[in-house]
């Protein structure tokens, strides 16, 4: 499943998912430097949600919150690529034809699930559109919350 374009929020994501991997290298485990990408990509997002949320910040809690669960609609694309490969593959220093290795390939391949690519992609996705509209409705909620506090309505 291909989407019509790009959105900016691919890009942030593409820069945490792309620190992943060398980063989990040091683990000199194959597998968790493939999956470290991916790691990075949703570490970072709810990372920083706990922190605005311990520090009783709501509207860094939700754009941190919703910046992770819009991070699973990229992944999920990436994961329904897995066989077909049609998407432009990125990594630093090389030229997209250069690049022979997909995350998804391996690691489904070593899951023994590969055919099942695009279904799991599009569950990771809908977990993803599921967890932005809920992010989008509490932050709704702790408005009306706190202007019912306020005396504003």
């Amino acid at each position: 499943y291909r989407p019509a374009g790009t959105h900016y929020l691919d890009a942030v994501h593409l820069v945490t998912h792309e620190a992943g991997h060398p980063l989990f290298s040091y683990t000199g485990n194959l597998t968790l430097t493939v999956l470290g990408g991916t790691l990075m990509q949703l570490f970072v997002p709810a990372a920083l949600a706990c922190t605005f949320a311990y520090r009783g910040h709501t509207t860094g809690t939700a754009f941190c919150s919703f910046m992770f669960f819009n991070s699973f609609i990229n992944v999920g694309i990436y994961m329904a690529d897995a066989r077909a490969r049609v998407l432009p593959l990125v990594a630093p220093g090389m030229a997209s034809d250069e690049i022979e290795g997909h995350d998804w390939d391996y690691l489904f391949e070593q899951a023994q699930l590969l055919r099942h690519d695009v279904q799991i992609g599009n569950f990771t996705r809908m977990i993803g559109y599921v967890g932005m509209a809920a992010t989008v409705a509490w932050l709704a909620w702790m408005k009306k919350r706190l202007d019912e506090e306020n005396g504003l309505t």
